[in-house]
Formats: C-alpha cells, sequence, structure tokens
C-alpha cells in the first residue's frame, strides 16, 4: 500500500498480522516506509525468521512514524520459506489509522 502524505506529521495506527506459512524456513515481515528529503526512511514493525516450524502466528500492536507533505509513505508485508508446498498466507488488519490532514497543525 501506497499514498502521498496531505500534510507532515504523523500518522499512527493499530494492526494486527495473521499470518499461516509453511514449516521451514520461514520468515515473514511487515514494514512501514515514508519517503523524506534524505531518501526513503523504513521501519520494521514485525520481522519474524525461525529456523523451526512455525504454522499460525499472529502479531497485534501499534505503530506510529512520521510523514512528510507530497511524499509517499505506506507499508510492505511478505514473506518466503522453504517448504515443499509453499504455503505462504497472511492478513493484515489495520484500525484506528490517523494521518496529519492539510491544514492541521504537525503533530
Amino acid at each position: 500500500m501506497r499514498t502521498l502524505a496531505a500534510a507532515s506529521g504523523l500518522v499512527s495506527f493499530s494492526y494486527k498480522f495473521e499470518i499461516f506459512h509453511a514449516w521451514y524456513d520461514v520468515k515473514a515481515y511487515f514494514l512501514v516506509f515514508a519517503e523524506t528529503e534524505e531518501g526513503t526512511q523504513e521501519k520494521a514493525v514485525v520481522d519474524f525468521a525461525n529456523l523451526s516450524t512455525t504454522g499460525p502466528r499472529t502479531f497485534e500492536g501499534s505503530v506510529s512514524f512520521p510523514v512528510e507533505k507530497g511524499r509517499a509513505f505506506g507499508f510492505k508485508i511478505g514473506g518466503s520459506n522453504f517448504d515443499s508446498n509453499s504455503t505462504l498466507q497472511g492478513t493484515l488488519t489495520v484500525s484506528q489509522f490517523r494521518a496529519p490532514l492539510d491544514g492541521e497543525p504537525a503533530a
């Protein structure tokens, strides 16, 4: 997901990241990013790597990060495994999303 910031300030939201990956050498990630004058800044929210069995996992929490007016921000989710059936499933639920609006003072 990617969009442009309407104003500078903090973006914040709660999340629930549910995954089910096959069983061997499982990796899953959820990160947020924001473009800045210096380049793209990324922040790992969930960075899961487990060399043994995993199956279903749920990660919950909240995150906030600064954005700059007119610049892109968003999030990325993904993962991998080396199991023979290549099962890779997941759901990201975002709630209580708050982003600065044009005309609001920066937080």
